[in-house]
């Protein structure tokens, strides 16, 4: 082959690539697989069943507050938690607030614990020590059992209260007593290793001899 004729061909070729043109054709559209019967079927069941269960939500909210609204303390813990959580309602700490408010004021031992929390922690309000720990007190006062375990937990630590490591131990004994296995425990351990015979031996006395709706000497507020 003659060297202008090559040289002809390889011109010819460079210049279609660098065009950056593509001799390939592009293949035809991906056609994506057509949707059992099953899986629509399985869709539409889970799209009703979200829709049932919204509704019945829906109408046991309605219920519970039909029910506070008549006093039922049990059904205003209730509507309290399931706001504080966000459970069939919008969560609204402040709305959680207002009903554990009104079963504390109605003498709900539970509510009064609960409540307390709210005031340590501020949730839904700004924390509020001392608060916290007058409901605590009412609420361990009735032998519940969280409240004792947390009203020991302020007297150790001094917040919202003297500290006061007697009151301490006593009270996280109760607890424990009570049923509170948990944290008062750990509590009650903790506090044991910073009294002295004297102190523990009056703890004890204090947490054996103790009934519901007794006081306990000290009190709940600075």
């Amino acid at each position: 082959m003659k060297p202008y004729i090559l040289l002809g061909a390889m011109s010819a070729f460079l210049v279609s690539c660098s065009s950056g043109e593509s001799t390939l054709q592009p293949a035809g559209d991906a056609q994506l697989p057509a949707a059992s019967a099953a899986t629509v079927a399985a869709v539409q069941t889970n799209a009703s069943k979200a829709q049932s269960d919204g509704l019945k939500a829906q109408r046991e909210i309605e219920k519970l507050i039909k029910l506070a609204e008549l006093g039922d303390t049990n059904a205003m813990v209730q509507l309290a938690w399931k706001y504080k959580n966000g459970e069939g309602v919008e969560k609204s700490d402040e709305i959680a607030v207002k009903w554990y408010q009104k079963a504390a004021e109605k003498g709900d031992s539970s509510a009064q614990d609960n409540l307390g929390v709210m005031y340590r922690d501020g949730i839904g309000m700004p924390k509020m020590p001392m608060e916290a720990a007058k409901w605590f007190e009412m609420s361990a006062k009735q032998g519940n059992a969280q409240g004792q375990g947390n009203l020991g937990h302020l007297y150790l630590s001094g917040t919202g209260v003297k500290q006061d490591l007697v009151m301490a131990y006593a009270w996280s004994a109760i607890a424990v007593k009570s049923g509170n296995s948990g944290f008062a425990k750990g509590n009650m351990e903790q506090v044991k290793k910073l009294l002295k015979p004297e102190q523990l031996s009056k703890a004890e006395t204090m947490a054996a001899q103790w009934k519901p709706g007794q006081p306990m000497d000290g009190a709940a507020k600075q």
